[in-house]
């Protein structure tokens, strides 16, 4: 007994340690690109920046269609499977997602010939000659980016988390001083896109070696070599892949839709302000949960060994985390007008409730993380498809009847509601679990300021 206690206390500080090391380099990391798309924000032309952003949110599509797969990866790969049915799930996942790409270049190539790109963006006059650089370096990232992120995902999966975080902040590294230098240069905001794009693929290149001299069963190399079996969509990704695919097509209005819409509708600056703003709270939402998808085989292999020491760990991350993005959400508050100065954005009251918002946005997204890690873990995600469904609807009907009379104060608030919406739903299924203590009082508390939110906005 007491040697089993010691076993799940060394256990216990050992993912500490784990999270310790995620959240600092991730933090490290965040601060790097913070002061890079600082820089950049404050020299470049607002109009081609809200182009790139709108740019982005088409080729996103793309993105949606591969959801799901990199998780697999991550779910599997730690699993007392076959090696060779592990080598599948990623050579799938490689020519599913390259599949996907090549049939969404063949359409932007098709509305680039029929000149209809001219349709869809406001003030298309102002940005014209630079339209045709901005669709090729996006799809290059592209090409370069599914590379990238399978190879992460086997490096997380095989818990080599320090390969991942120390290589990126690096490359994160070496963008910003290309910034620095570059800012007395140019203020062409292509530029800065072509040099992070050659990095990337640099990135990808030493992913590839680390693969290949550590886990060569996983090298790109060996699995081209491998006849791929189309029988192993049914067999593991059909119950996991799928829904998270599901899943990532109906957020797209959460993410890509409003700013589409806005793009058509309003001023691009405006836009470039909103995006910016969501950017900012979208990173640090990013940084702050960095820990959560690269410990899923790890939270998966305790469950599966020791229920309990399982519900004491997430019951401990969902209170260390609430409290964390509560403290960082107050303190930025506090500070929120440094962010639009140093932004050289002009402090207006629209975009002050914009950031207040988002920010508030932050702190349940932090929940939601959670809630989405405990549903992870198992065999298969339909719960989280229905809850995305749930949540799918409300903010089609909200777009629907809000987006276009209140602008960028609609689409700040319903990326609020849908969210607590979002948490309400997925709460349901949680709760069953019984991992995190006094949750139904969290939810309760949590409405007087969505209501507040919502008052304050549209009246």
């Amino acid at each position: 007994m007491e040697i089993n206690e010691q076993v799940e206390k060394e256990n216990f500080y050992s993912l500490k340690r784990t999270i310790s090391y995620l959240l600092t380099s991730n933090l490290f990391n965040f601060t790097l690109v913070f002061f890079s798309s600082l820089i950049i924000f404050r020299e470049i032309d607002r109009n081609e920046y809200g182009l790139y952003i709108l740019m982005v949110s088409f080729i996103a599509i793309t993105e949606l269609f591969m959801g799901g797969y990199n998780q697999a990866i991550t779910r599997y790969l730690k699993e007392k499977i076959p090696l060779i049915d592990k080598q599948h799930i990623v050579l799938y996942s490689i020519y599913y997602k390259y599949g996907i790409l090549l049939v969404f270049s063949f359409i932007v190539l098709a509305i680039i010939q029929f000149g209809l790109i001219k349709y869809i963006i406001n003030d298309y006059s102002l940005i014209e000659t630079v339209v045709d650089k901005y669709i090729v370096v996006i799809l290059l990232s592209s090409i370069v980016s599914i590379l990238s992120g399978v190879s992460v995902a086997i490096l997380t999966a095989l818990q080599n988390y320090k390969i991942v975080n120390n290589s990126l902040i690096i490359k994160n590294l070496i963008y910003l001083i290309f910034v620095i230098c570059l800012i007395y240069i140019t203020n062409n905001y292509i530029v800065f896109l072509y040099v992070s794009l050659i990095l990337n693929f640099l990135l990808f290149i030493y992913y590839a070696i680390k693969l290949n001299l550590i886990f060569p069963e996983y090298s790109l190399v060996i699995l081209l070599r491998t006849k791929l079996d189309l029988s192993i969509y049914k067999k593991y990704l059909f119950s996991y892949a799928t829904p998270l695919t599901t899943i990532s097509l109906l957020s797209y209005t959460k993410n890509h839709l409003p700013i589409i819409i806005l793009g058509k509708e309003f001023e691009l600056s405006d836009l470039a302000v909103f995006s910016i703003i969501k950017k900012f709270f979208k990173t640090l939402h990013t940084i702050s949960g960095s820990f959560l998808q690269p410990l899923l085989s790890k939270f998966i292999e305790m469950k599966n060994n020791n229920i309990l020491y399982y519900k004491y760990a997430l019951n401990n991350l969902y209170y260390y985390t609430l409290i964390a993005r509560i403290v960082i959400y107050l303190s930025l508050m506090l500070v929120s007008d440094y962010f639009f100065l140093i932004y050289k954005i002009e402090i207006l009251s629209l975009y002050t409730f914009s950031f207040a918002v988002l920010g508030f946005e932050f702190v349940l997204a932090g929940i939601m993380s959670l809630f989405g890690t405990i549903l992870n873990t198992n065999k298969s995600t339909k719960k989280l498809l229905f809850i995305s469904s749930i949540r799918f609807t409300l903010e089609i009907i909200l777009i629907y009847y809000l987006l276009i009379d209140y602008g960028i104060v609609a689409a700040v608030l319903i990326l609020l509601m849908s969210r607590y919406f979002e948490i309400i739903i997925a709460y349901l299924f949680v709760r069953r679990e019984k991992i995190i203590s006094m949750l139904s009082l969290h939810i309760i508390i949590i409405l007087p300021f969505i209501m507040y939110s919502a008052y304050k906005g549209f009246f």
